[in-house]
Order: C-alpha cells, then structure tokens, then sequence
C-alpha cells in the first residue's frame, strides 16, 4: 500500500501482484514477516510448545525488527502460528506445534528455487532429517505398543497418566475390573475428582463403538467415580466421538493412538530427547574492526 494526500490508500502494483497469488512476492513477504523463520523452528524441534519458540523467535525480532518488548513479541509469535495453522502448513495437538507436510514441501520449494540462504538451506536439510527422524521413531515406539502384554500395557498407562498430573493411579485386578483398568485422581480447578480409565491395546485400524463408552459409563458408580476416560491404541467411531461428551452424561474423554503418542513424546515416555549445535559464520561482532580501518585509512 502507499498513501496519497496523507490519509488515501491506494494499491501498490506489488499489492495487486501479491493478490494474484505469486508465489515469489508470497515467499518474500513471509521471510520480511519472520514466517519463514517460525516454520523451520518447529520443523527442528518438531514437536515443539509456544514456549520452547519463544527464546528463538524473541532473539530474531530484536535482531532484525522493531519488535522489542515482551509482549508485543509473544503476540507476534501466537499470530505467526495462528497464520500458519490457518495455511495448513502446522497443526497443533494440545500445546504442541507439529509441522505438516504441506509445511515441509513450502520450505523445500524455497530452498530449492534459492529464496533461502545457503546456511539456511543446510539448516533445513537437517531439520527436514530431523523431521523424518521423528515419524520413524513414532512408528517404533507404536510397534512396541502394540507387541506389549496387555497387563503390562496398563501399567505403562498408569505411567503416562502420573506423567500428566494424574495422582493415585492404580491398576486395577484384572481378574474383577468391571470393564476399568485404571483407576485415578485428577485436580480440577480446587476439586479432586475421581476417574476410571479403560485401556485397549488395539490395532491402530480398529475403531472403538459408542458400545464400550456406554458400558463405562455404567461401571463410574462402582468406583465412586464421576468421568472417565478411554485410552487406545486404535482409534474411535464416529458415534463414540459424538457422545463422548454428551449433554446429562458423565464426560469420556477418548485419547486414541496418535493422542497416546503425543502424551507419550512430550513426557519422554519411550523416547529420548537429543539435541543437536551447529554453527555458522556471524560478521556482527567482527564488522566493526573493519569499520575501524577504514576510518583511519581515511
């Protein structure tokens, strides 16, 4: 845009080009807006919290923006992200940022065709093998899930729901279990509630009916519980997704094989965690020794 006469805006001919869809002014105006930037931050840390981008993100806009302060820096991140989400380009599962393959192909393109730096495009190499990295270890980590003894898989879900804030968990007989595994105290605001947990160690095509929700349903009486919540390794139907929350009932909380998996890499419950330093070439601090030559050369 430019004004006119002080306060009349009018189109620029890049406006109307960047309206048209073109790629190229697209990609400039992401990298000037630190998109670029925040999508290859989740795609090395991938998955990655708003937090864990915050120190990177608020080092690149005092560097290289007006944005200074706090505020307007975690602002301007939760806009980034919301921007990008909107554009398919990352998903987000609970506090976690994960980039999607739409994401992926955006940064290769733009290393490819040379709108990125050459340090940025190693960058990327490795963050794109880092990414692949990730899936591959979610896949073993799923296999080993699904090769468990299934009692055994009970405990490692009361493992996972002490991770989360779960206190009180037990395992429950599984010789009398009434259709409930696991048993725990959960706080909610300045209560303590007492919830039932049925685990399945299903195959991830299978998908659980509204049937087995009701049925827990009808167990919370038994272990004075008021919620419940179903945990597989599967997946869910359609009608048990539906009423799963449904108005005058007891609330079921459904956690399927990808949710598992999330809770699971965020706690660091079957993975581990490693981090890589690289390093590239910074003339910031140095530049003013040149500066210094030439002024007494003049």
């Amino acid at each position: 845009m430019e004004t006119h006469q002080g306060d009349i805006y009018t189109i620029t001919e890049s406006g109307k080009l960047f309206l048209t869809g073109n790629e190229k002014l697209e990609a400039f105006v992401d990298q000037k807006e630190g998109l670029i930037f925040v999508l290859s931050l989740i795609s090395e840390n991938n998955p990655a919290r708003r937090g864990e981008l915050l120190p990177a993100f608020s080092e690149y806009c005092r560097d290289s923006t007006t944005f200074q302060s706090d505020i307007v820096i975690r602002t301007a991140l939760y806009e980034r992200l919301i921007n990008l989400q909107d554009r398919n380009f990352i998903s987000r599962s609970g506090v976690n940022y994960g980039i999607e393959e739409l994401g992926v192909e955006y940064l290769e393109n733009l290393f490819n065709s040379g709108t990125i730096l050459d340090d940025e495009t190693k960058i990327n190499k490795a963050r794109r093998l880092v990414r692949e990295m990730y899936i591959e270890t979610r896949e073993e980590l799923m296999q080993h899930l699904l090769s468990m003894d299934p009692f055994k898989f009970e405990h490692l879900i009361k493992l996972v729901l002490e991770e989360i804030g779960y206190t009180d968990v037990t395992v429950t007989s599984p010789t009398n279990d009434k259709g409930v595994d696991v048993v725990a105290n959960i706080e909610l605001g300045i209560s303590s509630v007492r919830e039932v947990v049925q685990v399945k160690r299903y195959q991830i095509t299978n998908r659980m009916t509204r049937r087995t929700l009701d049925e827990l349903r009808g167990s919370l009486h038994r272990f004075n519980a008021v919620r419940g919540s179903i945990i597989t390794t599967g997946d869910f139907s359609s009608g048990a997704l539906k009423a799963s929350f449904e108005k005058n009932a007891a609330p079921i909380t459904l956690i399927n094989g990808e949710k598992l998996l999330d809770l699971m890499v965020a706690n660091e419950i079957g993975i581990k965690k490693n981090s890589l330093d690289y390093f590239l070439f910074d003339a910031k601090k140095i530049m003013q020794f040149e500066e210094n030559v030439e002024e007494i050369d003049e």
